[in-house]
């Protein structure tokens, strides 16, 4: 297997970062959540405090959906991943499970609150697997390397 390197996760993360942001700004236009949150955050106007918890909610959810549903598709992985050409797999090439999905996102949790050390292991690790791909026996293939 020819292995998803630190710099191309890295740029696939910056890609996901922005399509899940869009995502969650897109439904809370559709949900018509007031205009003006960002600049009541700052100022700490009482409408903050009403519409930041819906932003949230929907943050979650498209956040649970992408980041955990998309891997256990047919897609093995997000938007970032498949422009990248990069995959997640099990230790067999295969897709990986709703559970595995599960488990490699709540490990994620742990690779940042370590100072994002869990996630530079990558660049050190012979396979390029950050914690969270050890935790769930996950792998970051380059799909544009497989031999079809």
């Amino acid at each position: 297997m020819n292995y998803g390197g630190f710099w191309i996760r890295f740029l696939a993360s910056i890609i996901d970062a922005a399509v899940v942001a869009v995502a969650t700004a897109l439904i809370g236009g559709v949900l018509k959540v007031p205009k003006g949150v960002i600049s009541e955050m700052i100022f700490g106007d009482e409408l903050y405090l009403t519409t930041y918890p819906l932003y949230s909610w929907i943050l979650i959810i498209v956040g649970i959906l992408y980041f955990i549903g998309l891997p256990a598709t047919p897609w093995r992985g997000t938007v970032g991943k498949k422009v990248l050409g990069i995959e997640i797999v099990d230790k067999n090439g295969d897709t990986i499970s709703i559970f595995r999905s599960v488990i490699r996102n709540v490990a994620r949790i742990f690779s940042g609150l370590l100072l994002g050390l869990g996630y530079i292991i990558a660049a050190f690790h012979p396979q390029k697997r950050a914690l969270h791909d050890l935790v769930a026996n996950t792998y970051v293939i380059d799909a544009r390397k497989i031999d079809k």
